[in-house]
């Protein structure tokens, strides 16, 4: 069933909403149409909201210049954690080439499975893929071999590119050639465990990233 939503505004200042209830019941209306109170917002409409911030970040809710992100923590279970990071991954679907900067990347986790979880998100990206590129700074490669194998699995033809370099610090996903990606504040082995941050790039973001991983030589 579809909704449309009416905002509903007292002009006087001594009115109440019950009396516009009870004007309403007057009329007749409640006769065709339900009629009810959200009395919270951020739970009634939390699937519309994820999936305006997935599409178009949080900082195009507000005039900040700053990034405003999402939020994941303990407290959530590891699939609704997912769930929101697998809606941010999805911007990057159709894309040929994927840039994945993150030092910890092959890292395991006693909490969650990360190959299995990696797999189920590049699986949702996986349309065109020819090209995985993997930047990490050496110092964790836990699951170095299960990643490649899930990627393996997914498409046989993909192509993977590991780099070692200690220039970067925070964990993005990026589309090179089409200035899309999304910045994690934590790597997929802290998904569940801890407090992060996911929120999707600007185009101004992504070149500037992408300028220099060919600086290092991480992209042609």
């Amino acid at each position: 069933m579809a909704y449309d939503f009416l905002k509903v505004e007292l002009k006087d200042p001594n009115g109440t909403f019950e009396e516009f209830h009870e004007l309403l019941y007057k009329s007749g209306i409640y006769n065709n149409y339900k009629v009810f109170q959200v009395p919270l917002p951020v739970y009634e409409f939390a699937d519309e909201f994820l999936e305006h911030v997935s599409n178009h970040g949080f900082e195009s809710l507000f005039n900040y210049t700053i990034s405003m992100e999402d939020v994941t923590s303990s407290s959530m279970t590891v699939n609704k954690v997912e769930e929101i990071v697998h809606k941010f991954v999805m911007n990057l679907d159709a894309s040929e080439r994927l840039l994945i900067i993150d030092p910890y990347f092959y890292a395991s986790s006693n909490a969650t499975n990360t190959v299995d979880m990696f797999s189920r998100l590049l699986s949702s990206v996986s349309t065109n893929l020819k090209e995985v590129t993997i930047v990490t700074n050496g110092r964790k490669l836990d699951t170095k071999s299960a990643i490649h194998a899930a990627i393996k699995s997914i498409q046989q033809n993909i192509a993977i590119n590991d780099f070692l370099t200690d220039e970067f610090h925070d964990r993005f996903w990026l589309d090179p050639d089409r200035a899309i990606g999304i910045v994690m504040g934590t790597s997929l082995n802290g998904l569940g465990s801890k407090i992060s941050l996911i929120d999707k790039l600007s185009d101004q973001d992504v070149t500037e990233i992408v300028k220099l991983a060919k600086e290092l030589n991480v992209l042609a």
